[in-house]
């Protein structure tokens, strides 16, 4: 949760960031044409909804009082576990994508986790010396283990930049996609990934891909303060 008096600069752009992410989940969403896809597509508009949610601190505190943080992570958990059964399940080609989705679901679980680390580690002034020294070390271990998620959310957006930079040089993040030669789209699954084929470099592609770029780093930016003990240089996006 962030506030703009205090760190402008993340304020903004994460509302931009999150905010681009609901409307296009919320364009893909509608665009769905499968059961499978519609879920998928939900499950973005939901984690995009939940992050904008994030950034005021006064919008977040009122979700907070309805559904627990507990709660909100156990939800992303098992979003996680969907892309996980659907990369299991699906052809070799459309695999990367649905591990990605999985990945970052998972660093939305292990983010909520962090917070709830950090609120019990705001209020260990008032607990005895053993707890407060449980708190920190509970703290210590978020950091860790969030540094994987970090450099995959890291990785994940700017291999959806390269996307939506240059489209028709393939696709990083792993999303599948027609191509402009009815050769080459004779082999492209008829349900790709979590939409329709669609060509290479059309604005639709392009779109989803600055929703990629958008989400991955937009939630690698939010979760710095998580492990800026383990890597203080990361402070500096902290403005």
């Amino acid at each position: 949760m962030f506030s703009f008096a205090t760190t402008p600069v993340m304020y903004v752009g994460l509302l931009i960031l999150f905010a681009w992410c609901t409307v296009w989940s919320a364009v893909e969403l509608v665009r769905s044409t499968t059961t499978e896809h519609r879920i998928s597509n939900g499950l973005h508009l939901i984690m995009s909804l939940v992050m904008l949610a994030m950034v005021p601190r006064s919008t977040y505190a009122a979700l907070s009082a309805v559904v627990p943080l507990s709660v909100q992570a156990g939800f992303f958990v098992v979003a996680a576990g969907w892309f996980v059964a659907l990369a299991v399940r699906g052809p070799g080609s459309v695999r990367p994508h649905f591990v990605g989705h999985a990945v970052m679901f998972a660093a939305m679980a292990w983010h909520l986790i962090g917070m709830m680390v950090k609120m019990a580690q705001m209020s260990e002034h008032g607990m005895g010396e053993h707890a407060g020294h449980t708190m920190a070390g509970s703290g210590d271990v978020v950091a860790w283990v969030g540094l994987p998620f970090m450099a995959a959310l890291l990785w994940m957006g700017l291999s959806a930049l390269v996307d939506l930079v240059r489209p028709q040089a393939g696709h990083a993040s792993g999303h599948v996609t027609s191509r402009s030669s009815g050769e080459h789209a004779a082999h492209v699954p008829a349900a790709a990934g979590c939409h329709d084929p669609r060509p290479v470099g059309s604005v639709s592609e392009r779109a989803h891909a600055a929703m990629g770029a958008a989400m991955n780093l937009g939630m690698f930016w939010m979760s710095v303060g998580l492990v800026a003990g383990l890597l203080p240089f990361l402070a500096v996006l902290q403005a």
